[in-house]
């Protein structure tokens, strides 16, 4: 990756998800893969497969409410999670700064005891059935706030394919930089380029770039779970797709590192002659790509959401087949002393 060139805010190499690290074999040598799984108790029965999953590979389970829904899966979702480990209570705004003092705490204690030889700590996080916001939340506090190397494990479950899934359909009521990821350039006079993800929600593409208006726009269509999927957004898209006619790339919702890749060498090639916005709707995948990056270039760009929020329609998802994922080495920061 190019982005040690720019002096980036965070310094972390990324690598396949290994197979071993998936389903649930338990602990090794009484010792826990991961010291805690960060994961959301939310309605999609999804919710809680990758918990299921690695819940005797984890020494905590850490589950994050979303209690403003409480439909579909939901009731059994934290009656599992009860069992499983902890249910946090949080909103939007506390978030990150409860779960950052989780995670220091965990290092400290590590630290304690083991004072004689550190050992990096390493923690699961499923994506699968987070907001953009609170996903932004969980990168910030794991590779932003913290000072000591970390290992990251990116968990997420894709959805098996429902003709009746539309989305998150409705009026846009987000229109919005994600905190802390605001992007405050330096250079606001050059061109802006956007980078797009392309999903089910084609009114949020469309609203993207009327409030953005950017000089390029590169659009990333996933593709690589279900075919019908792929016909879907092609569909919804189509117009948008026919207006850009160039600058489209395809990425495989099953290959995160190539998604971040491909995202992060866009950027890099645009990041020197354009301001720079990424807008992750389409996939988590896509959504974490921007994220990863986002940490990486720090102000040198910004990530930007729409969605219809509280509007929107819920809808269950149900995953049947093996999560994807993405390890990331976060490396400890340098002294400033």
């Amino acid at each position: 990756m190019y982005f040690d060139e720019f002096d980036p805010r965070v310094n972390f190499d990324l690598k396949p998800l290994l197979e071993s690290r998936q389903g649930p074999e338990g602990s090794l040598n009484g010792q826990y893969r991961y010291d805690a799984l960060i994961c959301t108790l939310g309605y999609e029965t999804r919710a809680r497969y990758v918990a299921e999953r690695l819940q005797r590979e984890t020494e905590n389970i850490w589950a994050f409410s979303y209690p403003a829904v409480a439909s579909f899966d939901y009731s059994l979702n934290e009656e599992r999670y009860k069992a499983m480990g902890t249910i946090y209570h949080t909103n939007a705004h506390s978030y990150r700064i409860f779960l950052r003092e989780l995670v220091a705490g965990r290092l400290a204690a590590r630290r304690d005891a083991n004072s004689e030889q550190s050992q990096t700590l390493r923690f699961a996080i499923d994506i699968s059935s987070m907001d953009r916001d609170r996903l932004a939340g969980t990168v910030l506090a794991l590779m932003v706030d913290q000072v000591e190397e970390i290992e990251i494990d990116f968990y997420y479950s894709c959805a098996d394919f429902d003709e009746k899934l539309v989305g998150s359909e409705g009026p846009i009521h987000v229109n919005r930089p994600i905190s802390g990821f605001e992007g405050w350039t330096s250079t606001p006079d050059l061109p802006l380029a956007c980078v797009l993800g392309l999903g089910f929600e084609h009114n949020l593409a469309l609203g993207a770039l009327e409030t953005l208006e950017p000089t390029d726009a590169y659009l990333f269509v996933a593709s690589g779970v279900d075919d019908r999927y792929d016909h879907i957004v092609m569909d919804r898209n189509s117009a948008l797709i026919e207006g850009v006619t160039e600058n489209i790339y395809q990425y495989s919702v099953r290959s995160p590192m190539r998604t971040a890749l491909a995202v992060e060498s866009i950027v890099h090639s645009l990041v020197r002659s354009r301001r720079v916005i990424l807008v992750p709707i389409g996939t988590k995948i896509f959504a974490l790509a921007c994220f990863l990056v986002g940490v990486a270039y720090g102000d040198e760009l910004a990530v930007w959401r729409l969605s219809a929020d509280s509007a929107r329609t819920p809808e269950n998802r149900v995953c049947t087949t093996d999560p994807v994922g993405v390890s990331v080495l976060l490396r400890k920061k340098k002294s400033l002393t």
